[in-house]
């Protein structure tokens, strides 16, 4: 095949591109819709909504966004989080000692990812009293 303009040169790169991009929409997944919540669907008073939502709601203190233990308390959340029964919300804190220290004395939070030399800190430098009978 021989092109003798630009314009030629141009409408045949177009139309393979255009080829090359239909043809490798196969190899992508289709994009599927994210479906409503039956808890958001039911509606009712603010109070029961809010007792509703907060009742089996477990917050994960999970570390820095870019951490390896925000990563970890995401994938608790995609493979616990039932929807309805379960909502595992991971929280972004600043770090391994702060972890500790939220779950704490912060609310909302009910599980901690965190390493074990920290709990010698809070146990030596803190003087957290108690603080075998405090986390599990």
């Amino acid at each position: 095949m021989r092109i003798t303009s630009s314009r030629g040169a141009v409408r045949l790169l177009a139309v393979l591109t255009f080829t090359l991009a239909l043809g490798s929409l196969e190899f992508f997944p289709h994009a599927h819709a994210q479906s409503v919540p039956k808890s958001l669907e039911e509606g009712g008073s603010d109070a029961a909504m809010r007792a509703r939502k907060n009742n089996w709601t477990v917050g994960v203190a999970g570390g820095q966004l870019s951490g390896t233990y925000m990563t970890f308390a995401n994938e608790m959340a995609e493979v616990l989080d039932d929807g309805e029964n379960l909502r595992v919300v991971p929280i972004v804190t600043y770090g391994a000692a702060s972890n500790l220290d939220d779950l704490l004395y912060l609310r909302q939070v009910d599980v901690a990812v965190t390493q074990a030399d920290v709990f010698d800190y809070f146990r030596t430098q803190r003087n957290i009293p108690k603080l075998e009978h405090r986390v599990n």
